[in-house]
């Protein structure tokens, strides 16, 4: 039994009808609404890649007022950092929204984790005995197959609102003690339900009047 045995599975969209409706978009004209770099809200977005959160309309944000930083589980890893960087940075961001949310993948991914990663070993074709040895040294690992592990960990979150809460507050804490995030930058954590399109608070470090203010 596959680890996403109970995902349903769709055909993909014929890239044909992706390009017509780029087209489309070209030819309406929307996209002059932000020309320029800069965020108008000056806000970063952090959230998971899970197609049922769409943040500009969650949040009621136009083309060009914020910046959006996805990946699977809304984690903060450091390649979000990287990106928090630039956007604080080069683009003036001055507040970061961090968004996880109810059934997400990365909760059902705490009671698979361990398929998961057994599917990561066969691809990289790692034989067992090496990977056992080195999945407790990722830095030597990272060395000899030139792939970073940690990248590839699911993140997992356990399956209940007190884990989704903490999984919040862990990377809202994780992007206050980062030294490349400035500290004047206020940090909101936020859970999204899906079940009703709300919005909570979790936890907030170096409140603003910006954008949670309303």
């Amino acid at each position: 039994m596959s680890w996403t045995d109970n995902v349903p599975s769709y055909p993909p969209v014929p890239i044909d009808e992706l390009y017509s409706s780029a087209k489309k978009w070209a030819e309406k004209g929307d996209w002059k609404q932000s020309k320029d770099l800069a965020i108008k809200k000056a806000v970063s977005i952090v959230t998971c890649m899970d197609c049922r959160l769409l943040p500009d309309r969650i949040f009621g944000l136009e083309l060009g007022d914020a910046e959006y930083i996805r990946n699977a589980g809304g984690r903060v890893t450091d390649d979000v950092i990287r990106s928090l960087l630039i956007a604080q940075e080069l683009l003036n961001t001055k507040e970061i929204v961090l968004m996880h949310h109810t059934d997400c993948g990365a909760m059902y991914a705490s009671k698979k984790h361990d398929q998961f990663l057994e599917k990561v070993k066969n691809k990289l074709r790692v034989p067992g005995l090496l990977w056992s040895v080195l999945t407790g040294f990722l830095t030597l690992f990272k060395a000899v197959s030139g792939v970073d592990l940690v990248s590839y960990n699911a993140l997992p979150i356990g399956p209940t609102m007190k884990d989704l809460e903490n999984s919040v507050v862990e990377d809202v804490e994780k992007l206050e003690k980062s030294p490349l995030i400035a500290k004047e930058i206020p940090i909101y954590g936020v859970i999204y339900h899906c079940e009703s399109g709300e919005v909570t608070e979790v936890t907030r470090k170096r409140s603003s009047q910006g954008m949670s203010s309303g």
